[in-house]
């Protein structure tokens, strides 16, 4: 669901591979970027972002770099099967981010521009730079970020929580969850057991669903850091300039503890933080522990109703990474 950088390059002088393709979409979007951005596309050198799983579906992405050879902006085109997808992409990360206190929603990356192109959506993005890949590097730079961006997620929350609607208990969570009972072929038995226990739980009204803003895909590489971000990440820092991209799967009414869950695994949160974290958490959406479990089964079962150009696999290798989160945390 998220893409790394691979830089393309010819042999001769390490320079960027510029294709044909990149050379018309460049003078095509030409006129309007020289307008918002000050910036010559076709002047610039271009290198394609190769996806990590090469679906048919996937964006089409370009690294674009200045004369000096520095990176400068990332160019993301929707593809032919899902044209207006980076459209849809940039809609719903503006609302989210304009329903937020001003601190919180900077942290979601807006682009510099939206285009139209060839029947395509198109964005262009400032350059940021990816989270660490060196494992020492990371685990350092992931303490000190770790604080930051789970205390973002709960203000994500805090701020967005609404009780969900009669239409929206019934299409969020009893459809899915009713979906999982009758087939659970992707998720296996405990996921069964979760969704009858979430079942009787509404149905008794001890868990009143909720609905908050929610990322959706909230691992490392739809992390970014602002290259200014040269100071730490002490408490009450302004200098955390961690920026979220990518979302494709975002909603503005989602499902509570998902991104909480997800955000965990990729940062290796220890144990007694998360169960302080959950605490915290189930405060803002008026839960208990033993409803999140409920909460994440509902939202993976919408998303296997949902699926859009998701594989099955992807959805049921995302269900037990939650079940084995879910298990270290003591929460089944």
């Amino acid at each position: 669901m998220s893409d790394q950088i691979s830089r393309v390059r010819s042999g001769e002088g390490h320079r960027p591979v510029v294709s044909t393709k990149w050379r018309d979409l460049a003078e095509g979007l030409q006129p309007e970027v020289m307008k918002s951005l000050g910036i010559d596309l076709t002047a610039h050198n271009a290198s394609p972002i190769a996806n990590r799983r090469d679906l048919i579906d996937s964006t089409i992405k370009y690294l674009i770099r200045d004369k000096e050879n520095r990176s400068i902006a990332v160019l993301k085109m929707s593809s032919e099967i899902d044209p207006q997808s980076v459209a849809e992409s940039t809609q719903i990360a503006e609302e989210i981010a304009s329903s937020l206190k001003p601190d919180t929603g900077r942290h979601i990356l807006r682009p510099l521009v939206e285009h139209q192109y060839g029947g395509r959506s198109v964005a262009i993005y400032p350059y940021l730079d990816q989270l660490k890949m060196f494992r020492p590097a990371w685990i350092v730079q992931r303490r000190g970020l770790a604080p930051h961006i789970m205390r973002w997620a709960k203000e994500l929350s805090r701020q967005t929580v609404r009780d969900a609607g009669t239409a929206q208990i019934e299409q969020q969570y009893i459809t899915p969850l009713e979906a999982i009972v009758r087939d659970h072929a992707e998720f296996g038995p405990q996921f069964v057991e979760m969704a009858k226990k979430a079942l009787l739980r509404i149905d008794s009204g001890k868990l009143r669903p909720k609905t908050v803003a929610m990322h959706g895909d909230p691992w490392k590489n739809n992390i970014l850091l602002d290259a200014r971000n040269v100071s730490g990440f002490e408490d009450g820092s302004s200098s955390a300039r961690f920026m979220f991209i990518d979302w494709d799967t975002g909603q503005s009414e989602g499902f509570p503890f998902f991104d909480l869950i997800r955000l965990s695994n990729t940062l290796r949160t220890r144990k007694p933080q998360m169960r302080r974290l959950i605490q915290d958490y189930c405060e803002i959406v008026e839960a208990t522990p033993e409803d999140v479990s409920s909460y994440i089964t509902a939202a993976l079962g919408h998303t296997l109703l949902n699926l859009n150009n998701c594989p099955r696999h992807v959805v049921a290798l995302s269900s037990q990474i939650f079940l084995e989160d879910l298990k270290r945390i003591d929460l089944i």
